[in-house]
């Protein structure tokens, strides 16, 4: 039970961190078209 408790608990936290990266991804462009209109 507690295996699987953990195995289910990192595949969320994999797709959070995908999530995460995209985000940033993101951020990171909108940051990137400010600098450069400035």
């Amino acid at each position: 039970m507690f295996g699987v408790i953990m195995k289910t608990k990192t595949f969320r936290f994999r797709k959070y961190k995908k999530k995460n990266v995209l985000l940033q991804m993101i951020v990171s462009r909108k940051q990137v078209i400010l600098f450069f209109r400035t």
